[in-house]
């Protein structure tokens, strides 16, 4: 209950989720000047971009990323010659986000172009201000990682990382077993309740032209 509270209302908040496209758009803009040779960018982070992503190879590397070397990078980079960098650093350190509203529907792709046109008569690169972002998750579904004891051939034991079940079994003093959702109403609800939502975020002056001002979320 208390994830499923967490994720509407704090993890996936408009404003939580805003700061997340901002600082996709950093590095993203970042990496690809960091590839020009126009700015200083973590050696570590470079490391990863180069092998897609944290591995075992990589993981030294993401753990050398503290918060304290994110923020000197991005408060670095606010003050580069680059347009695009330098605002969105400016606008994470300032809190100056980007205005989220609700994609319709029935209209998804039209709604986008207009945003787009908006933003090109902005000067604005749509790439970087015009950002779709989808939050899709099911609050009870849990996946952990557990040790599970497989039989090798030879038929010895040996401790294999494997994820466990979803499913939570509650056992009454019979042994009986019923899964937690089958007893809970409210648990069942939630495990039911798939969180989806797609929203546009732009930068204020688009999206008064786009809607009028009016925050739909």
């Amino acid at each position: 209950m208390a994830r499923n509270y967490m994720y509407h209302h704090v993890y996936y908040h408009k404003a939580t989720r805003s700061a997340e496209v901002i600082m996709d758009g950093i590095f993203k803009r970042a990496a690809v000047l960091a590839k020009n040779g126009v700015i200083d960018f973590p050696e570590d982070l470079g490391i990863i971009l180069e092998k897609n992503g944290v591995d075992s190879d990589t993981l030294k590397h993401y753990l050398n990323l503290s918060e304290y070397t994110i923020w000197h990078y991005i408060s670095k980079w606010a003050k580069s010659k680059d347009a695009i960098l330098s605002d969105l650093c400016n606008r994470l350190l300032n809190r100056n986000l980007y205005k989220s509203t609700n994609i319709p529907i029935d209209d998804s792709f039209k709604f986008s172009i207009k945003a787009y046109e908006i933003c090109q008569e902005e000067g604005l690169d749509p790439e970087y201000y015009a950002v779709e972002d989808s939050a899709p998750l099911t609050s009870y579904k849990d996946p952990y990682i557990v040790k599970v004891p497989k039989t090798r051939r030879n038929g010895e034991e040996d401790s294999n990382i494997s994820e466990a079940s979803e499913q939570i079994f509650l056992f009454n003093k019979a042994g009986e077993s019923i899964e937690l959702s089958n007893k809970s109403k409210i648990i069942n609800q939630i495990r039911n309740d798939n969180i989806s939502i797609k929203r546009l975020y732009i930068p204020e002056i688009v999206k008064n032209k786009l809607i009028g001002g009016q925050d739909n979320v």
